[in-house]
């Protein structure tokens, strides 16, 4: 009973982030934005963070989510039935509500409207009910396409990617799992980390080579996304914090004795440690 089905449409916004966590596990045919506007960046991007940190990255799948999955009936069954673990019946119901869903609401642009993948994550190499999944970065195309309705399309691709691309770092040297305890604490760590990581790529003459000033002000946008949450477990550090995180990624990266020099990842790292409590300290 599709109208029935309708009181259960939230699931519709994690349909796409789903699919590509599931189903986009090559590097093949990807495109980044709905016209495949930012592919060119963002595979320059990957290319550029591949070289430039010293982990070993070959085996990352850089895969994009487009929204325009929720109009194919397939894929939306595929999703239903082996992400939320659906019986068949049920899953084509489900999806035969998000079509009449979509066909009823032209506003949502036919699963296009940003909010469906206003997303960018990264994942390790995990086992996913006998599926063997490759570690991954993905990029939603909403995500990208609201940077650039605020004026960020120039730098946006390249500073979510690095965000992103850390984390695999922090994967590939197991420190993505942090010594503390608490919750909200260690997702804060992580995240901070990361900020800094993706500062010191964004600055450096042998990384992006971008004016910090430019940098910093997608950053005072982006890290709107931070939060002041304290005790929740996904905490990613108030705005501020984000900030200072950033800014000591950008003085290390600016105050090198030897500009041509690339810090080693584990290198970095350590020192992050170091100053992560001046980093969130009042």
């Amino acid at each position: 009973n599709i109208s029935i089905n309708f009181a259960n449409l939230t699931l519709m916004y994690e349909l796409p982030t789903y699919d590509a966590l599931l189903f986009e596990n090559s590097n093949e045919d990807q495109y980044f934005g709905k016209d495949g506007e930012y592919t060119q960046s963002v595979n320059k991007t990957f290319k550029d963070l591949k070289r430039f940190w010293d982990i070993d990255s070959n085996e990352i799948v850089l895969a994009a989510m487009h929204g325009n999955m929720l109009l194919e009936r397939d894929r939306l069954i595929r999703t239903y039935t082996e992400f939320f673990g659906l019986d068949p019946l049920g899953a084509e119901n489900y999806a035969d509500a998000v079509l009449s869903f979509l066909e009823t609401f032209p506003e949502y642009r036919n699963g296009e409207h940003p909010n469906f993948t206003l997303n960018a994550l990264a994942v390790e190499s995990l086992n996913f009910f006998g599926n063997d999944l490759p570690r991954k970065i993905i990029l939603g195309d909403g995500f990208l396409e609201g940077f650039t309705a605020l004026g960020f399309g120039d730098i946006a691709p390249q500073a979510v990617l690095a965000h992103e691309f850390a984390h695999q770092i922090q994967f590939e040297l197991n420190i993505f799992d942090s010594p503390v305890t608490d919750p909200a604490e260690a997702s804060r760590r992580t995240e901070l980390m990361a900020d800094a990581y993706s500062a010191y790529y964004l600055s450096h003459a042998r990384g992006a080579s971008m004016q910090w000033k430019r940098v910093q002000k997608f950053l005072e946008v982006f890290f709107l996304i931070g939060d002041c949450g304290f005790g929740d477990p996904g905490h990613h550090g108030t705005p501020l914090q984000r900030m200072a995180a950033a800014k000591w990624g950008y003085q290390l990266a600016n105050s090198a004795k030897k500009q041509g020099h690339i810090m080693s990842s584990k290198k970095f790292s350590d020192l992050f440690e170091a100053q992560l409590p001046i980093i969130v300290s009042p």
